[in-house]
């Protein structure tokens, strides 16, 4: 059993874990060069795969919110379990050469892309800067992505990122559909890094009813209802959706339901 003074100070904590893509980040948008995400992903099958993996890649319906080994296995399904790993390896790395440099460079509107979503910008930073809240990052995306994101827009870093980056050496040894969204092994990944924060990393073993209690402490937001939605009831945490025609609202009541006080106290709504 975890010691009680730990438990007593966890009991005052809460957990903001987010998506990124179009949660946090408007990637949707053209990049700075005029390709898009999409398109970058489509030079980079071209790039690792081959003409005819893009072929199928473009008639099965594109990206569609998937991670890299998702993609090379329904591409490349012939591969050899010993090639796959390192042809998303590939893939991930032609990806990034196009991305990455994009990221902070100016939009012809003067934002920096990727922008931020509207109304996340505010919110995120009162958040991190609250007593008795973490924040963390779920993402198919990649961790040099997101530290760039958050320099760039000088907003402060999650406390905890669980990316493809981490997902992808576990598909060694787990079927691939169980490391990646919307298995909840991502929010459980999130959950156990939570409670290392708080030294209480053995409490799923120790105290198995405190640890799925702190997981009623956990809010997960996203724009895909299909995916992120999914995952957070798979996980069994409050999910709040953000739409991209609303997104500046919703920040507002994530905002609003994480730390009342502070947000009544500013005058917002």
């Amino acid at each position: 059993m975890a010691e009680p003074s730990l438990l007593e100070a966890f009991d005052r904590e809460s957990l903001l874990a987010s998506d990124f893509d179009n949660t946090v980040a408007l990637t949707s948008e053209p990049l700075p060069g005029g390709k898009t995400v999409e398109e970058a992903y489509e030079t980079a099958i071209y790039q690792v795969l081959g003409r005819d993996a893009l072929g199928r890649y473009l008639k099965s319906g594109g990206l569609r919110n998937r991670a890299p080994g998702e993609i090379v296995a329904e591409l490349s399904p012939n591969l050899s379990v010993q090639l796959r790993p390192q042809r998303t390896e590939d893939l991930v790395e032609a990806k990034m050469a196009i991305l990455l440099p994009q990221f902070g460079q100016h939009l012809p509107d003067g934002r920096l892309w990727p922008s931020t979503v509207d109304g996340m910008p505010e919110v995120w930073s009162l958040l991190s800067g609250a007593s008795g809240v973490s924040t963390a990052i779920i993402t198919s995306g990649h961790s040099a992505a997101i530290d760039r994101f958050f320099d760039v827009h000088e907003l402060p870093q999650p406390d905890i990122a669980v990316t493809d980056d981490d997902m992808r050496p576990l598909t060694e040894i787990l079927p691939g559909s169980m490391c990646v969204k919307p298995s909840r092994l991502l929010i459980d990944w999130v959950h156990q890094q939570w409670l290392e924060r708080f030294e209480l990393g053995s409490l799923v073993n120790q105290d198995a009813e405190s640890y799925w209690w702190s997981r009623e402490r956990i809010t997960y937001v996203g724009d895909d209802i299909k995916k992120d939605g999914q995952m957070a009831k798979n996980a069994g945490v409050e999910f709040v959706h953000v739409p991209s025609d609303n997104s500046n609202q919703a920040w507002q009541n994530i905002g609003h339901l994480l730390v009342p006080e502070a947000f009544e106290g500013a005058g917002r709504v």
